[in-house]
């Protein structure tokens, strides 16, 4: 999995605060803010199971009601269950 580079935190109304590994070597550690969030180079890999299931959510959405398809609620609950483990 991809790591972050630096983290922005506590928006001001003007900007963010940033730290990053010249910060130390605890630096993702010492972040605590609600309002974290990661930061990389390049986005981060997508989870291979989530997108399958969101794949087939919208593949259902896109399939006449036929009676050999499961519900959309399978579906549904499959891409809950993949988001849980995210």
């Amino acid at each position: 999995m991809t790591e972050p580079v630096a983290i922005r935190y506590d928006f001001d109304g003007y900007g963010w605060k940033y730290i990053d590994n010249g910060s130390g070597s605890n630096w993702r550690e010492r972040v605590t803010h609600l309002d974290a969030e990661n930061l990389y180079t390049h986005p981060p890999e997508p989870n291979a199971r989530l997108v399958e299931k969101a794949q087939a959510v919208v593949d259902r959405w896109d399939t006449p009601l036929w009676k050999d398809v499961p519900a959309t609620a399978v579906y549904i609950n499959e891409l809950r269950d993949a988001l849980a483990q995210h």
